[in-house]
């Protein structure tokens, strides 16, 4: 899996590779898609037999 990382906000995203078993899931997701957009990624998802965008991820906080 590779996910962008933000450093800071003014720095470019960077790429990293990992294990996505070892992501920490939220127990709020905050994106959330309408009805149609959704059922347009599945679609997607379908046709290409991949999800073929770059999956977003946060490094955890310290101390959190």
């Amino acid at each position: 899996m590779t996910t962008s990382r933000l450093m800071s906000p003014s720095a470019p995203p960077q790429r990293v590779q990992g294990d996505p078993r070892t992501l920490t899931l939220l127990d709020l997701n905050a994106r959330f898609l309408p009805h149609g957009q959704f059922r347009q990624l599945v679609a997607n998802i379908q046709r290409d037999g991949r999800l073929t965008s770059t999956p977003a991820g946060v490094p955890p906080r310290a101390g959190a």
